[in-house]
């Protein structure tokens, strides 16, 4: 599947699947066209092939929502409203970008902290 996107000229693929990504980041790493993002825990740490060619992952931060819904419980404020995790309440994060740090342009790097920064503060709306 990794090999059809690269064909359609994609260079970074996101397979939204937990660990059914794991095939894609190993097809990528053997052809050497496209980077990987991986989703919920930092793959980096998941992954045996793939790792090299692993950009950053998107993460669930799950412990945070527990944290909410606990803290909620014990406070006797918890209403059953669906928790939705955003950066602001760092319900989700991007991980670090591991071997590709380096090359990761400090431009885009900065880029991206204003974006999380932007998105947090309210100042843009996604």
């Amino acid at each position: 599947m990794s090999k059809a996107f690269e064909q359609q000229g994609a260079d970074i693929i996101l397979p939204v699947g937990g660990n059914l990504g794991a095939p894609y980041a190993a097809a990528s790493e053997k052809s050497k066209k496209s980077l990987t993002i991986w989703v919920d825990s930092d793959g980096y740490g998941l992954l045996t092939a793939g790792k090299s060619i692993l950009l950053t992952t998107v993460v669930k931060e799950i412990g945070a929502s527990i944290k909410s819904v606990a803290a909620d419980v014990a406070s006797k404020k918890y209403t059953g409203k669906a928790y939705v995790g955003t950066l602001k309440n760092k319900g989700v994060s991007l991980a670090p970008f591991h071997d590709l740090n380096s090359k990761v342009p400090a431009k885009l790097k900065s880029e991206i902290l204003k974006i999380k920064n932007d998105i947090i503060a309210g100042t843009l709306k996604i």
